[in-house]
C-alpha cells in the first residue's frame, strides 16, 4: 500500500474527485439486501475509511462545486 506521502504527491484535491459505489443503506447498511456485504464493510473498517474520505471532501469541496454528486439519478428515493 502507498504511504501518506507518496499518495499526496500524485492527488491533487483540485483536480482529483473521490467516487463511492455502492455505499448506500441498501446495501451497506443496518437492513442490507447483501448482509454479508454489509458485515465485511463494518467489520473491515472500509465503511470507516469512506466516512472519513467523504467528510474530508466535504471540508475541502467549495459550494456547488460540480464534481459534488451525491446519489445516482432516476432512482426513486434518489436526488442528483
Amino acid at each position: 500500500m502507498a504511504s501518506y506521502e507518496q499518495l499526496s504527491e500524485l492527488l491533487d484535491p483540485a483536480t482529483t474527485v473521490l467516487l463511492t459505489v455502492e455505499c448506500q443503506q441498501g446495501v451497506v447498511g443496518p437492513d442490507s439486501a447483501l448482509p454479508e456485504l454489509a458485515k465485511e464493510a463494518r467489520s473491515s473498517g472500509a465503511l470507516a475509511n469512506v466516512a472519513r474520505l467523504v467528510a474530508a471532501r466535504a471540508r475541502e469541496r467549495a459550494p456547488g462545486d460540480p464534481r459534488d454528486r451525491r446519489a445516482a439519478p432516476g432512482r426513486p428515493g434518489c436526488r442528483p
